[in-house]
């Protein structure tokens, strides 16, 4: 099973691909002849879209692009999933996504009609990169008749350090405009997202917690808060999810699949949904 993730966590757009050596075609039973010049058109038709109807351009071109192929392997009854291409290592960082996702495809000697799944990053975080890499998954999503799989970042970063920390809680913050951020708990699923000041979410995000790790932009500023200082707090020195999270850890993430004419959307301080 040939997957594909774009990632907008920390400031890059990242694109994974995985395969599961057992699992043949492109997920829905069809053969698909899609063309990486139909995924370009048909994501800038979606780019020009966004622009009419927020009045905002949402340029394709990525700039520090992150581009992740990994291999999903049967293995025991589980699935091990490698990291077979990054763009990080392997590519200029300033490449747009399908000449990032065709390098990459290339260079794993696979097809972009082999892709079976899409994972994307829908944030919260920056707007425009945030958009744009969503706007390409459902256009290539699209392209090839595959559903998508939105995921949080903030889910993304709680997994991530969940797992190097002893899978203790995560609180991640994101910053936003005016002073603001998104700050997330992240506790064996995503428990909530809000928008405001670190200084008043984040204390009533843990006020049930006596330990938990940080993770993102205002760790420091969350560590030395006063009223938390009775609490256990993990500086996880990390400011986002890796990338590569989303293929290693992929049967995490593909639970929540959208097919067309439904398709993801960002998560914005107008759009936010709070799990509790």
């Amino acid at each position: 099973m040939l997957t594909v993730a774009i990632s907008t966590s920390s400031g890059q757009f990242a694109l994974v691909i995985g395969e599961n050596a057992n699992v043949t075609g492109n997920g829905n039973g069809k053969t698909t002849q899609a063309k990486m010049t139909d995924i370009h058109v048909i994501a800038r038709n979606e780019a020009i879209q966004k622009q009419n109807d927020t009045g905002l351009l949402r340029r394709l071109a990525m700039t520090e692009t992150e581009l992740v192929f990994a291999n999903e392997v049967k293995q025991s009854g589980t699935v091990s999933n490698t990291v077979l291409f990054d763009s990080s290592i392997h590519l200029d960082q300033e490449k747009e996504l399908d000449d990032a996702l065709s390098a990459g495809l290339k260079y794993c000697q696979k097809e972009v009609s082999d892709i079976t799944q899409i994972i994307v990053d829908i944030g919260p975080g920056g707007t425009s990169r945030v958009r744009t890499g969503i706007a390409f998954a459902n256009a290539l999503a699209y392209s090839l008749g595959i559903s998508v799989c939105p995921v949080s970042s903030m889910e993304l970063a709680g997994i991530d350090a969940a797992s190097k920390f002893g899978e203790l809680p995560v609180v991640n913050s994101i910053k936003s405009i005016k002073g603001n951020a998104y700050t997330g708990l992240y506790n064996h699923g995503l428990i909530s997202i809000r928008y405001g000041t670190v200084h008043e979410i984040v204390p009533q995000l843990v006020k049930d917690l006596d330990k938990f790790i940080v993770v993102g932009f205002h760790r420091e500023t969350i560590l030395n808060l006063p009223v938390l200082q009775n609490k256990t707090m993990i500086d996880s020195r990390m400011s986002f999810g890796n990338a590569r999270t989303m293929i290693e850890k992929s049967d995490l993430f593909i639970t929540n699949k959208l097919g067309f004419p439904a398709y993801s959307q960002p998560i914005t301080e107008k759009t936010l949904i709070q799990h509790e």
